[in-house]
């Protein structure tokens, strides 16, 4: 009884072991991998082509090749009409900013437009601490 206790208790202390030495280099991947992917889907975005991707779990249950080709031509009908109408709400924001701006004097135009940069130059700011403390 005493040594099956021992050996549970060797087999939990190197699990535990494993895993504090593993868990860094895959938290590193798994942020390596996310970057490239947010990377890729701006690439996707900025050219506005349509992915072909299942949604999250559906490649897991076993489609069928028809299955996931109706699924595509599904995503990629409300991706065209999802584009339209994002360009339509950037256009319309567009307008409102112009339309905001045009109330305001010369002068409050130009506070406006330095308090903007000062904000711009804080975020660049933070960015490098942000950069230089994470390496």
């Amino acid at each position: 009884m005493r040594r099956a206790m021992c050996l549970a208790c060797v087999a939990l202390v190197s699990m535990i072991v494993a895993a504090q030495f593993s868990a860094p280099v895959s938290i590193a991947q798994e942020k390596d991998g996310a970057k490239k992917d947010v990377a890729k889907k701006d690439a996707g975005k900025k050219a506005g082509t349509f992915r072909r991707r299942l949604p999250n779990y559906y490649g897991q249950v076993g489609l069928s090749t028809k299955q996931k080709d109706d699924i595509y031509k599904i995503q990629e009908t409300y991706h065209n009409q999802i584009e339209v109408l994002q360009k339509q709400i950037s256009d319309l924001q567009a307008k409102r900013d112009a339309e905001t701006k045009a109330i305001l004097s010369e002068e409050q135009q130009g506070k406006v437009n330095e308090l903007v940069a000062a904000a711009k130059a804080r975020d660049a700011e933070r960015s490098k601490k942000k950069k230089k403390t994470s390496k």
